[in-house]
């Protein structure tokens, strides 16, 4: 549930051809709500942070999805006060949490690791001091880098677990060229799963 620097360097030409050829092609519907509290620990320059929420945002309104942002204090004041509605509400927002390196042990895993997401809960770890090295190797907007980062593992905790995919935005190896073209996107099975986590969320 993690995706790493090698992981990035390393995607493969067979998976960028496949992917040109073979964009998920979805009916969209009216958008389903998706709401997302950024935790920014790392201190991310702003015009970073809004171009890699353009990113996600784009990313999943392919899927009919619209991501709505949240900053700590409107997530806060919304939290219901009684514990049942409160353990509801916040079970139904992504946490994305950037931390420093400081925080990285939070990941559980040493070396390269970009990123983690909780196997039953909503939060999500984005190491950026590893994004911004992953980006500058690859030649990549740091923006972009981030973006695909965070909708990689916001995909992993809406969908069940171990959900890696051969290609697309959801594969353990992303070519960063892919991230730089705007050309990685959710398969039709992963919106597929997506959308029902979200709709169970409405119901």
């Amino acid at each position: 549930m993690a995706i790493s620097e090698r992981a990035l360097l390393a995607g493969t030409t067979a998976a960028a051809l496949w992917l040109g050829l073979a964009q998920p092609a979805l009916a969209q519907a009216a958008g389903l709500p998706l709401r997302i509290v950024v935790y920014d620990y790392a201190n991310v320059p702003p015009d970073v942070l809004a171009r890699a929420q353009t990113v996600v945002s784009r990313t999943f309104a392919e899927i009919g999805i619209d991501a709505q942002w949240m900053d700590v204090a409107s997530f806060t004041r919304a939290m219901p006060a009684e514990p049942a509605a409160r353990r509801t509400f916040v079970a139904s927002v992504v946490q994305v949490n950037v931390i420093p390196p400081a925080m990285h042990k939070v990941l559980g895993r040493k070396g390269s690791v970009l990123g983690g997401a909780g196997s039953s809960t909503r939060r999500v770890w984005i190491a950026f001091a590893r994004i911004e090295q992953s980006a500058a190797l690859a030649k990549a907007d740091l923006g972009d880098v981030l973006g695909a980062v965070i909708a990689h593992e916001t995909g992993h905790v809406l969908m069940p677990e171990g959900s890696h995919a051969v290609s697309g935005l959801m594969q353990h190896r992303i070519d960063p060229a892919l991230i730089a073209q705007n050309r990685l996107s959710f398969l039709s099975e992963e919106a597929t799963l997506i959308r029902a986590a979200l709709a169970g969320d409405a119901r």
